[in-house]
């Protein structure tokens, strides 16, 4: 996976530069790792509280009254009718071939890391700039490996408050 982003890297981009933000549209596996990588690791896992205004039912849970809910971005990540084959496993080519469409501001509900709605992000363009080109110019200066083979540790864990 690494090797196949360097090279798009490398073919788009040469040895000779630095990955700069106008290059980050012509790197499509790049961007699909990106994705990805939200989708599993959101940068919270939950969203902002929100209240009911009225009593309601939202897929048969009814939510009374100034109940306040918060929505849970692993679920609707991992649990996604459109995600579904191997939610889990990190598969960045998802998005080049059948959800290729699906982006992370908030117009589809398979991929919400950034919330949704006037709640949503208000730095999201900022946030997904900064970790395209990070994630570029790392991928395109450094020769990554695990140490000794070994498998990565992938858990994920969420803040604790007291």
């Amino acid at each position: 996976m690494l090797k196949k982003a360097q090279k798009e890297i490398d073919f788009h981009i040469g040895k000779e530069r630095n990955v700069e933000e106008t290059d980050i549209n012509n790197l499509g596996y790049l961007q699909a790792i990106v994705k990805e990588a939200l989708k599993l690791y959101p940068p919270l896992p939950l969203g902002l509280p929100h209240v009911a205004i009225e009593d309601c039912t939202v897929g048969g849970l009814r939510i009374p009254s100034r109940h306040t809910c918060f929505i849970e971005f692993m679920e609707t990540t991992s649990g996604s009718i459109c995600l579904v084959i191997y939610p889990l496993e990190f598969q960045p080519e998802r998005f080049l071939t059948s959800h290729a469409v699906v982006n992370v501001r908030g117009q589809h509900v398979e991929l919400l890391p950034f919330g949704v709605g006037k709640r949503s992000c208000p730095r999201t363009s900022f946030s997904l700039n900064i970790i395209h080109l990070a994630l570029g110019r790392l991928v395109h200066g450094f020769e990554m490996t695990a140490p000794s083979e070994m498998p990565v540790d992938m858990t994920s864990h969420s803040v604790e408050l007291p």
